[in-house]
This record gives structure tokens, C-alpha cells and sequence, in this order.
């Protein structure tokens, strides 16, 4: 069983399968996206690294929805990160 949360800790999830597929992309959208998110979460002085840098890319996991059991009873409202202020590839959610 795996615990998860979001950064701000707005979203809890509680998976119980084994992720289908993981990945570690190296190209500079997914990696800008993923050293932002660890700069914008960093409590106390420490990084929490919410993102999943692993080395040199920006790792991720993808779970079968069936597995997944949402925590939170009132979900918060949910954007998406675009990478520059003219970007136009969109990765990650965040909390509003």
C-alpha cells in the first residue's frame, strides 16, 4: 500500500497496485516542471522533492485508476503548469 500526497497536502491518495508503467524523461519541459514544483514545496528549508527528479529526469508512475483510492472528501480545485511564460507544453497539476 502506498500513501501519497500532493505538496501542498490539499490531495490525498491511497494506492494499492503496482504502477503499470514508470518513466524518466530527460527533456527540458518535464525537468523545468518538476525542479518548480521542488523549489515551490520546500518546507523548512528542505526539499520535500514532490516532483520525482531521479537522475537527471523527471520520473513518474502510472497506476491503474481501479487502484486508487482518493482520501480526500473535498477535492480542491486542480490547474495545470505550463513550463515559461510562453509555453505551450503543459505537465504536472498543482493546487490552487
Amino acid at each position: 500500500m502506498i500513501y501519497w500526497r500532493c505538496g501542498c497536502g490539499k490531495v490525498q491518495l491511497e494506492i494499492s497496485g503496482e504502477p503499470w508503467s514508470v518513466g524518466n524523461c530527460h527533456c527540458h519541459s518535464c525537468v523545468a516542471s518538476s525542479r518548480f514544483l521542488d523549489e515551490k514545496y520546500q518546507y523548512q528549508g528542505e526539499k520535500n522533492h514532490t516532483s520525482g527528479i531521479a537522475s537527471g529526469g523527471s520520473s513518474g508512475a502510472f497506476f491503474n485508476p481501479n487502484d486508487i483510492k482518493i482520501l480526500t472528501e473535498d477535492l480542491p480545485p486542480i490547474g495545470c503548469l505550463k513550463v515559461g511564460k510562453n509555453g505551450k507544453a503543459v505537465r504536472k497539476c498543482k493546487c490552487l
